[in-house]
């Protein structure tokens, strides 16, 4: 395990309407307020989107995820963090969504759809710069520690 520290920065409070796009919003935004690390809370509604619930296939040199779909509205709960990767913000997503399909909980990934109204709360992380680095056996942007920032 390695790992950092940092203090509380800008606190902001989102709101997203019928047919906007989280992920994107929510990067774009980072973005805009050039938010390097940070955790955001989101509740509200989903009407459409992909949960990965899993691996779909793992061996040795690759992981493929398998993906669910929410295809209905529901609420949905979730935390997440948000890293930059190159020259952009990613953000990594965990929610449980509920609709009358039934539950699902899992990594949201675009294309998202808000259904009604979804609040977010993003708390901005200063002092510290870890980063996402895209790992070749899942190809997913993961967060990189660099060992020197470690706190003993």
């Amino acid at each position: 395990m390695r790992y950092t520290q940092g203090t509380v920065g800008r606190i902001f409070i989102l709101r997203f309407e019928e047919g906007d796009s989280v992920i994107t919003e929510i990067e774009a935004f980072a973005k805009k307020e050039t938010i390097r690390a940070g955790v955001v809370q989101i509740i509200g509604g989903l009407r459409h989107g992909r949960i990965v619930t899993g691996p779909a296939e793992e061996t040795p040199d690759e992981i493929r995820p398998h993906y669910e779909a929410v295809e209905q509205a529901g609420d949905m709960l979730g935390i997440g963090t948000l890293f930059w990767a190159n020259e952009r913000p990613v953000i990594h997503l965990h929610a449980g969504v509920g609709n009358p399909s039934g539950p699902l909980v899992g990594c949201l990934r675009e294309p998202t759809e808000t259904f009604l109204v979804l609040e977010a709360i993003v708390t901005e992380i200063v002092g510290t710069a870890p980063q996402r680095v895209k790992e070749s056996r899942t190809g997913a942007c993961l967060l990189e520690i660099p060992k020197e920032e470690t706190t003993p």
